[in-house]
């Protein structure tokens, strides 16, 4: 068997510091020598149910939330039962305890300096059985674990936060001492794949369907091939995955590991031994069945040891270095609390054990711009000296955080990303103890910032790069108490609640009133929700098998507690029924969801159930109204029924869900010369019927090409569905090229993908003079960008060549880029910081391997101020953005920027007729007409008006309130500046949009089940403005190009409610209305078409809409 040799990782032994006792002066001293102030620490003793101390208990804990990048500290307590953890800042933490054959306790907000006495319980137990998948038949001996879901997870304690055993001869298993709270189950055994549940309570029983896996199996070998017991080893995907990873295993005195249950795909494996740097095996493919071998080797490594200095006279700088890649690829997260360490106030750090290649290292310091260092360490090298690593500040933002009073934060959590795009990275500091901070290495122009502590209300708003002295005021928070009961009465011990913002944000600077959450594990049902902002809120509470509650107009007072009584959940409406295959025969193991307004993200899984061995499934607690069911099952394309009414007065309501085999998408990805890319990402997207999307936790998500270049992706809902071509850069992932396919059920369709890296280049001019220092961006169709992980703690490697889709601009205005494949894309051309962008393009990139482009705008500056209407004081920060009054297809569009803190703007346009319009926070939009010539515009004004507010409610027939539906409010009149505005509805159905000007508009809200709530000739400020949801209809279209034949991939939608589909090879595309007319628009390139059809409640209408080319003046 061929030993794999992986890179290898190190682990940081953190030593604690020692205290200084000052020895008795032999005479008095006028100034004594005050003692070190000794760091803070949570410490205390945990007891068992006896009330004696327990030896051994596990402690461990970690600020709360992603306060804080400080990885997680665990502790054993001593034989008085003590422990002692120290921490790096005194800031509450979260503090869980554990123990064998005892529940474990979690602690929220456990602060350091007093003691904590910690009891743990027996607790509960939890049975279930496990079966075959396919069979329905038990399946004995499979290993079982339990873990609560409000644990901290520990990546290297394999049993932490785990009860074990092992089913009987009829799959039957019994878990004993857990907490009451909702639990994560999950079953594994030889020759099938991890199962388990989500959300499962104790005193339920549990139903395990386990489905074909593979074994992971292998030796972890030592220097001289000798074989390492006690090593840890795990198996993590390599793509991000809604489902959780498995446990790791021990090796045993052989050497030896089996990981039982892992699903196809990318994995890495990674081992990790106290005596050696923890080792990794980069890519594993594993495929549906049989067993796989894999060895892993471990070495010593060797020290990496630096200073971190700052300034000519390197000044020494407190800081931490982790490990972030190693050998070119990202380090699994399961090491990133190993692979670092903490430069002092001396600057040294020493990184231990770290393996044999070529790393990146990542500097992180306040005050700091971060660094990327490489390093290279040698195999027989014991000790890699980097000297002293000089760090900048960079761009800054000093400020400092205090509150009302004038007092300060210490401690609080101050964030920046850049206000004009999508963050690449985020800066992230602690205040010091006098309030101060330092936000370093930013990019140039606007930036956003927000800053929390526990115990006040956070707060957001823009500043500069570059600002001095931003003064952050945070207010004292409020608190939200009350009591959850079930329809007689009695307390509900098991439940979330939150609490939602009824107002819409104001301007920025003022606090955020962002939603609170929380998980309650409570005998008498008593819940509080902390650190709210002032203001008005509906707070709701759900809990599993009980229709959701709510109460309304909860007010908020800063530094008080509202509460709102009782909130009273009821038994709800059960849906039963089956779910059977294309044949009739039932199909167990399904996972059944049902879906309507706002149920999709309902506490412990929502309104889910699993389908038994006979097919037959129940779900219970379900809200009344019209609802749609689902069901989802790894040998078959999920299915789904709609139109079910559920009405607990007239009883159980059915439905039968078939499942079919579903469409097959046979994959390749490769390059222009016919050579496979091996490992690159892809994302499979089904269109849901009638528009938008359909996405899952049960699906696909990202998949992997093999060393060949292939993919595939199975059972999947006949239909079209989008098939994304994904480029990862650290933890996020964008889209590079898509597809659209037509998928029939049983049959297979082809996609393939040629990476043709197209070198585009040219220069940027401005009336014949270089441009430099621009960002150069082109973008597609479509963009796609997925983020998983902080990007706080990544550093990017300088570009070396060209990049992606983007490009910033030479001293002479050359820029060159790479562009994946031939098509039309969008240029544009913005400055660096950008406060000025130039006149957007289109472009027809050709396919060849280069292609010359270069960028000249005959453009005269514009400037002029932004003011508040009543006031005159300049408003800062807002947008302006120009518009030709009659577009010309043939030349460029307008251009946009941002006022700066003084209210002014500048734009670069090309001589015309144009509209200007402004837009800010909490403000109407506001426009003005003017024609540029060739030596520009000056002093030009906009007055903006306080942003007048559109408030309802959406109910059904029935006149139940309906939250989680989206709202637009477009207005009747054409053409007019802001003529849109969008909301969601709350739980009690409630909606507000503000920043409206004063306009007739027309409110439609929609479900994604194909309802619709609509109302004309509504204006802001309307009273008793309510919307009843009806069934829609759906139109049948086909699109039909200037030879009257079908028009593939051509978009049609209808702009007010939303609603956007892609045709087929047939030119076909199905939409989802509201009954009455409607007016459908199609377009491709530059060709476009409009057609009126009328639908009924249930019905569909069939309707042709031909192309041309646009009209003269522009679409509206």
């Amino acid at each position: 068997m061929k030993k794999l040799c992986p890179a290898f990782f190190s682990f940081l032994l953190a030593s604690l510091p020692l205290l200084a006792f000052q020895a008795p002066a032999a005479r008095p001293s006028p100034r004594p020598t005050p003692a070190p102030t000794p760091p803070p620490a949570l410490e205390g003793v945990v007891k068992g149910p006896d009330g004696k101390p327990l030896e051994g208990a596990l402690v461990f804990a970690r600020p709360p939330g992603l306060a804080s990048p400080a990885p997680t500290l665990s502790a054993r307590t001593d034989a008085a039962g003590r422990f002692r953890l120290t921490l790096a800042r005194p800031v509450p933490h979260t503090l869980r305890v554990e123990a064998r054959g005892l529940a474990g306790r979690t602690i929220e907000k456990a602060r350091p300096g007093a003691p904590i006495e910690v009891g743990l319980t027996r607790g509960v137990a939890l049975e279930g059985t496990v079966r075959d998948g396919t069979t329905g038949q038990p399946v004995p001996q499979a290993r079982v674990e339990a873990s609560d879901e409000t644990a901290i997870p520990l990546l290297w304690e394999p049993a932490a936060g785990v009860v074990e055993t092992s089913t009987d001869a009829k799959g039957h298993f019994r878990l004993e001492g857990l907490t009451s709270g909702l639990q994560t189950v999950r079953a594994r055994a030889r020759g099938y794949g991890a199962g388990g549940q989500s959300g499962a309570v104790p005193g339920r029983p549990a139903e395990i369907y386990l489905f074909p896996g593979t074994i992971l199996g292998g030796t972890v070998w030592g220097p001289g091939n000798v074989p390492v017991p006690g090593t840890i080893v795990r198996a993590d995907s390599d793509t991000p995955r809604f489902r959780g990873s498995l446990r790791p295993v021990v090796t045993d005195a052989e050497g030896r590991y089996e990981i039982a249950g892992l699903d196809p795909g990318s994995y890495r494996v990674t081992a990790r031994h106290k005596d050696f740097a923890p080792a990794i095996v980069p890519t594993v493919s594993v495929e549906r069945g049989g067993d796989m071998q894999v060895d892993v080797v471990l070495d010593k490594g060797a020290a990496v040891v630096g200073r971190l200095v700052t300034g000519p006279e390197s000044q020494a700088v407190a800081g931490r270095v982790s490990v972030q890649e190693i050998d070119g690829q990202r380090a699994p997260e399961a090491l990133r609390d190993l692979l670092r360490a903490e430069a002092g106030s001396d600057g040294h750090f020493r990184l231990e054990a770290v393996p044999a290649g070529s790393h990146a290292l990542a500097v992180i310091a306040p005050g700091y711009a971060s660094k990327r260092v490489e390093v290279h360490v040698a195999p027989s090298a014991r000790e890699v000296i980097l000297g002293d690593v000089e760090l900048e500040t960079g761009l800054t933002i000093h400020g400092r955080v205090r509150d009302r009073a004038g007092l300060p934060v210490g401690g609080a959590t101050v964030v920046a990303w850049p206000a004009r795009r999508m963050p690449d990275r985020s800066v992230r500091v602690s205040a010091e103890a006098d309030g101060t901070f330092v936000l370093a290495g930013l990019e140039p122009g606007p930036q956003r910032l927000s800053a929390s502590a526990p115990g006040y209300a956070g707060i957001m708003r823009q500043s500069e790069a570059g600002a001095e002295k931003v003064e952050l005021v945070l207010s004292p928070a409020g608190s939200i108490a009350g009591t959850v009961v079930d329809d007689g009465g009695r307390p509900v011990e098991l439940f979330n609640v939150s609490a939602q913002p009824a107002e819409a944000e104001a301007n920025e600077g003022l606090v955020i009133r962002s939603p609170g959450y929380r998980e309650v594990n409570a005998s008498d049902g008593r819940f509080l929700l902390e650190d709210l902002a002032e203001g008005t809120y509906v707070v709701e509470a759900n809990a599993p098998e009980r229709a959701r509650g709510h109460v309304s107009g909860v007010k908020v007072a800063a530094g008080s507690t509202t509460d709102v009584g009782t909130i009273r959940l009821a038994a709800g409406g059960t849906i039963r029924g089956t779910v059977v295959d294309g044949a009739g025969a039932p199909v167990p193991g399904a996972t059944v969801r049902v879906h309507g307004p706002g149920m999709d993200f309902d506490f412990g899984g929502g309104a889910r159930t699993v389908s038994d061995p006979t097919g037959a499934f129940e779900v219970k607690g379900v809200l009344p109204g019209a609802v749609e069911v689902s069901a989802s099952h790894p040998s078959y394309a999920e299915g789904r029924v709609g139109g079910i009414e559920v009405d607990p007065a007239k009883g159980v309501a059915e439905a039968r869900i078939v499942l079919r085999q579903g469409g097959r998408i046979d994959g390749w990805v490769g390059r222009r010369d016919g050579t496979p890319i091996a490992g690159a990402y892809v994302r499979v997207t089904p269109q849901r019927s009638g528009g938008g999307m359909i996405f899952s936790s049960e699906g696909p998500g990202l998949v992997t090409t093999g060393a060949d270049g292939t993919f595939v992706v199975e059972h999947l809902p006949p239909g079209r569905a989008t098939v994304n071509l994904m480029t990862r850069a650290g933890s996020r992932f964008i889209g590079a090229q898509s597809r659209d396919v037509d998928l029939r059920d049983g049959e297979s369709a082809r996609v393939e993908f040629r990476s043709r890296e197209i070198l585009v280049s040219g220069r940027v001019t401005r009336s014949g003079t270089p441009i430099a220092g621009a960002r150069v961006t082109f973008r597609g169709d479509r963009a796609l960008y997925m983020s998983f992980g902080r990007t706080d703690e990544e550093v990017t490697a300088a570009p070396t060549g060209p990049q992606r889709m983007a490009a910033v601009t030479g001293e002479e205005g050359g820029y060159e880029l790479l562009v994946d494949e031939p098509g039309r894309v969008r240029v544009v051309v913005e400055s660096a910081d950008g406060r000025v962008s130039y006149p957007m393009r289109s472009v027809d990139v050709p396919d060849a391997d280069a292609y010359a482009l270069d960028l000249s705008y005959d453009v005269a500056p514009v400037s002029g101020i932004i003011v508040d209407k009543e006031t005159e004081q300049p408003i800062p920060r807002a947008r302006v953005y120009a518009a030709r009054k009659k577009p010309d297809p043939g030349a460029p569009a307008g251009g946009g920027g941002q006022a700066g803190e003084d209210g002014r703007f500048q734009l670069e346009l090309e001589p015309g007729d144009y509209r200007i319009e402004a837009s800010a926070e909490d403000y109407s939009p506001a426009e003005i007409e003017t024609t540029i010539g060739t030596d520009g515009g000056a002093d030009l004004k906009l007055s903006l008006s306080r942003g007048l507010v559109l408030a309802g409610k959406v109910v059904d027939l029935a006149g139940h309130t309906l939250g989680g539906l989206e709202v637009i409010a477009s207005a009747t009149e054409r053409g007019a500046p802001r003529g849109v505005g969008y909301a969601q509805t709350l739980p009690d159905g409630t909606f507000r949009i503000g920043g409206l000007r004063q306009a007739s508009y027309r409110i439609v809200a929609r479900s994604e089940l194909g309802a619709f709530a609509t109302r004309s000739s509504v204006s802001p400020g309307d009273k008793d403005v309510v919307l009843t949801l009806r069934p829609g209809g759906r139109a049948a279209v086909r699109v039909l190009g200037l030879e009257g034949l079908p028009v593939t991939g051509a978009s049609a939608m209808v702009e007010d409610i939303g609603v956007f589909v892609k045709t087929d090879a047939e030119g076909l595309a199905e939409l989802a209305l509201p009954a009455g007319t409607t007016e459908i628009r199609a377009s491709k390139d530059k060709l476009e078409g409009r057609a009126t059809v009328t639908v009924g409640e249930g019905g569909t209408a069939a309707v042709d809409i031909k192309l041309g080319p646009a009209p003269a003046g522009g679409t509206p």
